[in-house]
């Protein structure tokens, strides 16, 4: 029987469903706006929404009737266009949408990559809201969480943040303990002996500012 491996966009996913909770996960055929939506993910947070944050909605109207949604990484021209043939018209990404920390397309506003990216939205009138900054403030971290989910660790270090006993190992069998069980179409690199052996491993996922070439 062949393995089932979540996607990235559903490993996301997974990790926010809990701040929209059920009812309106059912209510998403147009019956609540994007604006209720990220009032809803504000609300259920579990932190205080910051005065100054890049987090919030970057493009579209907040008050359109959520026909759907869609959660990823980073908000590509080609995942909009997915989205909006999913019937997804709210977008909630965790990367810049334009190419910037701040969202501010700058210089490249008469850019044709911009204004192809930015015609997506206009034409497929879907709302993008941007949220990193508070995802990643909540305690214990949700994405370090997930993985060790996706891993099937569960032996958490009592106040030791992100930390997992597991069993002992050599950094070769992890490796390849990591790619069975992540959907991982890359390389994987590892630094230090293959044959190094340990039993605790700290999951490392802080936040960190966006870098963009």
């Amino acid at each position: 029987m062949a393995a089932s491996y979540p996607s990235r966009r559903e490993f996301i996913a997974a990790t926010a469903a809990s701040l929209l909770g059920p009812r309106s996960v059912r209510a998403q055929k147009g019956n609540v706006t994007a604006q209720q939506v990220a009032d809803r993910i504000r609300s259920n947070l579990g932190v205080d929404w910051r005065p100054q944050t890049v987090d919030g909605f970057k493009a579209g109207d907040p008050t359109i009737a959520v026909t759907g949604i869609a959660v990823t990484v980073l908000a590509t021209t080609d995942v909009l266009r997915t989205a909006a043939a999913a019937g997804q018209n709210l977008v909630i990404t965790q990367e810049p949408l334009y190419y910037a920390t701040n969202d501010d397309p700058g210089n490249r506003a008469k850019d044709p990559v911009y204004l192809a990216k930015k015609a997506v939205i206009d034409q497929q009138h879907l709302a993008v809201f941007r949220f990193t900054e508070h995802w990643n403030a909540r305690q214990p971290n949700e994405s370090a969480k997930a993985l060790a989910a996706a891993l099937k660790w569960t032996s958490a270090v009592q106040d030791t943040p992100q930390t997992y006993r597991i069993p002992d190992t050599t950094l070769e069998n992890l490796a390849a303990h990591v790619r069975r069980h992540l959907p991982i179409r890359g390389g994987l690199r590892m630094v230090a002996s293959r044959t190094f052996e340990f039993e605790r491993f700290i999951s490392h996922l802080e936040p960190r500012r966006s870098r963009w070439r």
